[in-house]
């Protein structure tokens, strides 16, 4: 099986996703659904097909955002939080302070579009594709066809793959759907979630980049090197970890 992909990055669903692709060095830059949850809704995935389908022109609109209260807010209490209601799309740590402030929508609204062009772009460029979600409800499989023909729509050439790990399921058991990959744990959701050596999210030590977007990528003889001497690192995950990020020039993120 190929495990190696030119991008990969995460849908959404929950942070621990981004987290657990960044605990790997497989997350070289930030990207629009990094950190992004879901409402409870299941509709999230198709919303979300509809934003590729439109070039995201609805996606994150100040009109369309209203402030969680109470049991909806997650727990990061030190920020505005707002559910996007066009996309179901919550968006918890991006907000400092109101919307109201003209500036501080439009501090994040820029930073998400900046976003929204890098992953195009990647997706235009890439010939392997991996997208990744978390949540601890259930989708309709439809939802995830839809968004695959999408995909397929406007990048005809990109091989689209995506996982969807399932968490608080009934039972453990891994199905494969076409391009999707659904993993089911009946493991609830916690903090343990950001935690590397969580076995839920194991799957991710199989994958790997290829490099295509890293320009700070080694030549040969800087490879052999890197191999060499991470070889000396004990623990194999976090040999993993910093191999990966020498490999393929991950050692400094494109935060912006």
């Amino acid at each position: 099986m190929n495990n190696k992909y030119d991008l990969i990055f995460s849908l959404g669903g929950s942070c621990a996703t981004a987290s657990q692709l960044n605990k790997r060095g497989l997350r070289f830059c930030s990207l629009p659904l990094d950190y992004v949850f879901f409402s409870h809704s299941g509709t999230a995935i198709r919303n979300l097909a509809d934003a590729f389908d439109n070039g995201f022109q609805y996606f994150l609109l100040k009109e369309n955002l209203r402030e969680l209260k109470g049991d909806e807010r997650g727990q990061e209490s030190d920020k505005m939080q707002y559910i996007d209601t066009a996309t179901q799309y919550k968006w918890i740590h991006h907000f400092l302070r109101p919307i109201g402030e003209a500036s501080s929508y439009n501090q994040v609204k820029e930073k998400i579009d900046r976003r929204i062009k890098r992953l195009l772009s990647f997706l235009a460029q890439s010939n392997r594709v991996l997208a990744i979600l978390d949540t601890a409800f259930d989708i309709e499989t439809e939802h995830f066809q839809y968004l695959s023909r999408v995909i397929n729509k406007h990048y005809p050439a990109l091989e689209f793959h995506m996982i969807w790990l399932r968490m608080n399921a009934k039972e453990n058991a891994i199905k494969q759907m076409g391009n999707l990959t659904v993993y089911y744990t009946q493991k609830p959701v916690d903090l343990y979630d950001f935690e590397k050596t969580n076995f839920c999210w194991s799957f991710m030590d199989e994958l790997s980049l290829s490099g295509k977007f890293n320009t700070n990528k080694p030549g040969p003889i800087s490879t052999v090197i890197i191999r060499i001497l991470t070889a000396f690192i004990p623990i194999k995950s976090i040999r993993k970890k910093y191999r990966n990020r020498l490999l393929n020039g991950n050692t400094r993120n494109n935060h912006d």
